[in-house]
């Protein structure tokens, strides 16, 4: 059986010390009962990461990183656990991943989930093994999706000490010009003049490589 069951049956009194009590001088109206039993199935699922900041073309199952577990065995009712095949630890983004990176994430079920194996956080660790790491100077900038009504310009003319991780061949033949540097302006809310705004530095084309970091520059914004 692997649904929750209804059970009938008698319902028994105990005393104090656990003993059944003699009902032959006692009354009740109540001699039998319904017990709704849950039946639980029991299932080993895989635990996989999300990586969040990914530019459009970059394959993240390149990297290569190993978990203190990359699986787990959970139970629940037929109709939670049935549709379950593999539990995401949550999410890291790319610009926080250096080479020898590691990360702790908690474990965390959907309701009606049990966790068998009491684990509570699951370690990712990323290899650096033929990877490079390099600094490079930005002066490719540029503004996007401005608020409307506001003209906008970048007063950064560089960024410096951009660092890049990726494969050895791929960072030795980059230079500062294949890095892009740009400030997604949507939902921000700007004072006329000079605001200081974070930007994302992406590698357009080049591969398995990637900046590490967080970074920002200044644009102006008129009314």
């Amino acid at each position: 059986q692997t649904e929750t069951q209804q059970i009938e049956t008698e319902l028994t009194f105990l005393d104090y010390g656990g003993d059944q009590v003699n009902m032959e001088r006692l009354a009740t109206t109540l001699k039998r009962i319904t017990v709704t039993v849950p039946i639980l199935e029991k299932k080993t699922v895989n635990l996989t990461v999300a990586f969040g900041g990914v530019p459009e073309g970059f394959d993240t199952s390149a990297f290569s990183y190993t978990m203190s577990t990359d699986k787990l065995t959970v139970a629940g009712i037929d109709s939670a656990v049935s549709g379950i095949s593999s539990v995401t630890l949550g999410t890291i983004e790319l610009s926080q991943i250096d080479a020898g990176s590691v990360f702790t994430l908690p474990l965390t079920l959907p309701d009606g989930i049990k966790n068998l194996d009491g684990i509570t956080q699951v370690k990712v660790s990323f290899s650096g093994d033929g990877l490079s790491k390099y600094l490079y100077r930005v002066t490719n900038l540029n503004v996007i999706n401005a608020p409307a009504g506001v003209s906008v310009s970048m007063l950064t003319k560089a960024i410096y000490n951009v660092t890049v991780v990726g494969k050895t061949d791929i960072i030795t033949s980059l230079s500062g010009t294949d890095l892009v540097a740009t400030a997604d302006l949507s939902g921000m809310e700007l004072i006329n003049g000079n605001n200081t705004v974070p930007v994302k530095i992406t590698i357009p084309g080049k591969g398995f490589v990637w900046a590490v970091g967080s970074y920002t520059a200044v644009v102006k914004a008129t009314r």
